[in-house]
């Protein structure tokens, strides 16, 4: 993992620099998919792509 001011950061799906870039912004940023961000050690937040927790298109929940 790489650090970054206070937390480090990583990413599971090979796009270090796009979440390095993420990181850095200093007005805030959307992290790519895989993005790992660990504030606490022994805690990630792990970011998933987009519709990864949608409900099924049948309406039914």
């Amino acid at each position: 993992m790489t650090p970054v001011r206070h937390f480090y950061v990583d990413n599971l799906v090979w796009n270090t620099a796009g979440t390095l870039a993420a990181a850095n912004a200093l007005k805030g940023a959307l992290y790519p998919a895989g993005s790992v961000v660990q504030l606490i050690p022994g805690e990630v937040m792990v970011k998933r792509s987009v519709g990864f927790n949608q409900p099924p298109a049948t309406g039914i929940f």
